[in-house]
């Protein structure tokens, strides 16, 4: 019995998601109607992103280091300039303790002392799976969001952007957006920057404390207001728009400079006293001033995929369903 009836909850479950799920397409397609950018929409499940004619990418070949920005992640030019740096946008949060004091010992160790880092094979894995899903969050942001939220923009593929340079030319950070948002293809159109999450469980439903420096750092390196960040899983994303912080940013620069900025960095002992009102405040800025824009069905990207948009019109019987599927 007790199984007959997890099983009839597994399906009830199910059955919701999937009307959640189409709810959500019509009401998505509806509001792109409105901003006459349907066309733009991706429809179903999966898409190829490389073929989306909104999102432009950085060629492979393409090592132009004159031009950080248009050079493409992952490639030996990138991870040399990332090496050069004492601390990264993705960095900062644990270089300076917020993730703790033997988190920060580790990370001075690996930085200034050669040693190797560690990571557990569980660690890797979900590292490996955020890097396998990222196309997938992008075409999500691309197909999905952008039409509703930010119609006729295009989403962006990003190199790197060098800070604090030394007297031999090397960075002292070196910051890396997943995108940005662009009226045209001109890095002087950036309106927003882009970062995109894929954890292995749960959706976001708040900003994670721990992201909060990365996208701040972001914002900064693109000279922007604000940052978009989606959170994507198998079936819905979450978007947020994070807006510039710039105090709160200075604030952990200033942090990392004095740890790492100097001629003789010591390994802390024991954590600064300023980064416990540092993260009361970043704490804060994550529930308060982070703004949650909604939940939007998520798209798998597939190479083999011809993606498909929508062409018919919304009409306004259409919409008295929607309406009545709402209420």
């Amino acid at each position: 019995m007790a199984i007959s009836n997890t099983i009839a909850y597994i399906h009830d479950i199910d059955k919701y998601i999937a009307d959640a799920r189409e709810v959500l397409d019509e009401l998505i397609l509806c509001i792109t109607y409105l901003n006459k950018n349907a066309s733009h929409l991706i429809r179903g499940e999966t898409g190829n992103l490389n073929t989306l004619p909104t999102f432009v990418q950085i060629p492979a070949s393409n090592a132009d280091m004159g031009v950080t920005r248009n050079v493409k992640q992952r490639t030996e030019e990138w991870h040399a300039k990332r090496k050069t740096a004492k601390v990264t946008g993705s960095t900062i949060y644990t270089a300076i303790g917020l993730d703790g004091v033997k988190k920060q010992g580790d990370y001075f160790d690996e930085l200034l002392c050669g040693f190797p880092k560690h990571t557990s094979d569980k660690v890797n894995a979900f590292m490996a799976y955020g890097t396998e899903k990222e196309p997938s969050a992008m075409l999500t942001l691309a197909g999905k969001v952008m039409p509703v939220m930010f119609p006729d923009t295009l989403c962006c593929e990003e190199g790197f952007i060098e800070h604090g340079k030394d007297k031999n030319n090397n960075p002292f950070m070196v910051v890396s957006p997943d995108g940005s948002v662009r009226c045209n293809t001109s890095i002087e159109s950036t309106i927003m920057a882009i970062e995109l999450k894929c954890p292995v469980y749960e959706i976001h439903k708040t900003l994670p404390t721990r992201y909060f420096l990365q996208c701040q750092a972001e914002i900064a390196a693109l000279k922007v207001d604000s940052l978009v960040y989606l959170c994507w899983r198998p079936d819905f994303s979450s978007v947020f728009i994070v807006k510039n912080q710039t105090e709160l940013f200075s604030r952990a620069y200033k942090l990392s400079e004095n740890l790492y900025n100097n001629d003789a960095p010591k390994r802390a002992r024991s954590l600064s006293p300023e980064l416990k009102s540092l993260k009361k405040d970043i704490e804060h800025s994550c529930v308060h001033e982070c703004t949650f824009v909604g939940i939007f069905p998520s798209i798998e990207h597939n190479n083999e995929t011809f993606n498909q948009f929508y062409t018919e019109t919304f009409t306004v019987r259409r919409t008295e369903l929607l309406l009545s599927a709402i209420h």
